[in-house]
């Protein structure tokens, strides 16, 4: 389902169907809107609905194909709480025959920066400013011909700097801007997004709509706000908050 009601964001900039996905797009040179129903996304749209496996869904193929249960099974099974056939039942009714939807999207998961206060250990450069020993890593990354290893060091994360291609990033920001008012579920994770700056500036924004709103996060909960902004004045605008 997700094709039909949402995207995903990563640290890169990459754009995704969701955030197990391989990217459809990139915001370095496509807004959210255009790959919402570019090229990429009205392919994976078809090939679903063809029953067919999508090339940028082949992270949860090679663990169902391993007898493992996968995201993408727990968010089609009609028994699972976070089932997105049950929280969206009438997703595909704005599908036009050209697998164009309206720009009206209810849900988003949203990876916008790698700022971090913990080096956890199943975590990496891309997705924390603590990890400093990517070296010591990368050949267990390669064996498995991970994407971390071309986006980590395409980006020059080898040492853990921080990258956030999204936090200045005007049409990211304008896109966001068209879809508050559709926004049913949010969902944040990072870097550590109760420390990052960015996350708040899109409370901000949320908050106006925040009883229509869920919002759901990964989160170590180690900090529970920044610079006088904290989550207990913002949590109570929204219609739930899940960690």
């Amino acid at each position: 389902m997700h094709p039909f009601t949402g995207l995903a964001t990563r640290e890169d900039g990459a754009i995704k169907v969701c955030c197990r996905s391989l990217p459809i797009g990139n915001i370095k040179n496509e807004t959210l809107e255009e790959a919402w129903n570019g090229e990429n996304m009205r392919e994976v749209r078809r090939q679903v609905l063809s029953d067919e496996r999508p090339d940028v869904c082949k992270p949860c193929f090679d663990l169902e194909d391993q007898g493992v249960q996968s995201l993408r099974q727990r968010h089609i099974a009609d028994n699972m709480p976070e089932s997105r056939v049950n929280l969206y039942p009438d997703a595909l009714k704005s599908l036009t025959t050209d697998m164009t939807m309206p720009f009206e999207l209810p849900t988003i998961e949203i990876k916008i920066n790698n700022l971090c206060n913990l080096k956890c250990r199943m975590c990496n450069p891309l997705d924390s400013t603590q990890w400093k020993d990517w070296n010591s890593i990368v050949e267990h990354y390669k064996k498995e011909d991970n994407y971390l290893v071309k986006a980590v060091e395409d980006l020059g994360l080898t040492e853990a700097p921080y990258v956030g291609l999204f936090d200045d990033k005007k049409e990211f920001w304008d896109s966001l801007r068209k879809l508050l008012p559709h926004f049913k579920r949010v969902e944040f994770a990072g870097g550590e997004p109760l420390m990052d700056p960015m996350h708040y500036k899109i409370l901000d924004l949320l908050s106006e709509n925040g009883k229509n709103i869920e919002i759901k996060y990964a989160t170590n909960g180690t900090v529970l706000g920044i610079k006088g902004r904290w989550i207990k004045d913002y949590w109570p605008k929204f219609k739930s908050v899940a960690v």
